[in-house]
């Protein structure tokens, strides 16, 4: 009878072994499902990290200007970017047919859309 007990004991013990414990990290869930795991240690299992490589990328975080999608909500640098249009007549004043969303000023362009004609650079609001 001692023997049955002591053995009853060590399975429990066992048994409770294989669940997730309190700290969240990864093991067999309560219901003796695989583990998930949380490699970039951001407190998001693969599950639902869209980068589990990246501790910086995860859902929640703070989208930043650097064309990945730091929030997994589906959408790169949402909210963060600014509009330019296009200055094809170098006059400083852009076109409003020709926008372009970006981190950072690109090239040939200018932060407003004042331009009329854009391919006349004496043709301006100025």
């Amino acid at each position: 009878m001692r023997a049955t007990m002591r053995l009853w004991g060590i399975g429990l013990v066992a048994l409770a072994a294989c669940r997730v414990g309190d700290d969240g990290k990864a093991g067999a869930d309560d219901t003796g499902g695989a583990a998930v795991e949380d490699a970039d240690g951001d407190g998001w299992n693969a599950d639902e990290d869209c980068n589990d490589d990246d501790a910086e990328v995860h859902p929640g975080a703070d989208e930043v200007c650097n064309g990945v999608d730091d929030d997994c909500d589906g959408d790169v640098d949402e909210g963060v970017t600014a509009t330019f249009y296009a200055d094809a007549d170098g006059d400083g004043y852009g076109d409003p047919d020709a926008p372009t969303e970006a981190c950072g000023q690109p090239a040939g362009s200018v932060p407003n859309a004042n331009d009329c004609d854009d391919a006349d650079p004496d043709v301006n609001p100025a």
